[in-house]
């Protein structure tokens, strides 16, 4: 491991450990749910979506880009321009998406919950 991932991991559980304490200390209102049964609950959720994360997402993705470059699927297969242009043109149209989908978590909050 790098000196990068250990500052990371110290950093993250510094501030959880502070936010922790904070809302043990001062909650911002009444849960009818235990702290501890909702932290543990949270812990569950964060360890089950690192391993989803870490794994099926990139296996996926790769799978699925794989298969649309060998039957030329796609907007950037279909046109002729260079791949830093392609690839460059490909992230702000991805985080253009990001953003809306987000503007759109706001205007339908059912959709939070997905």
């Amino acid at each position: 491991m790098t000196n990068e991932i250990w500052w990371r991991l110290g950093c993250f559980f510094s501030i959880l450990v502070i936010m922790m304490l904070l809302e043990w200390r001062q909650p911002a209102r009444q849960s009818p749910i235990k702290s501890s049964t909702r932290w543990f609950a949270n812990f569950g959720l964060v360890f089950a979506s690192s391993i989803i994360a870490r794994l099926a997402v990139p296996i996926g993705l790769t799978a699925v880009a794989l298969y649309n470059h060998e039957h030329s699927i796609g907007l950037f297969n279909q046109l002729a321009m260079p791949s830093i242009i392609a690839i460059v043109l490909s992230l702000i149209l991805l985080d253009i998406l990001i953003y809306w989908q987000h503007r759109l978590f706001h205007k339908v909050p059912l959709l939070w919950r997905l």
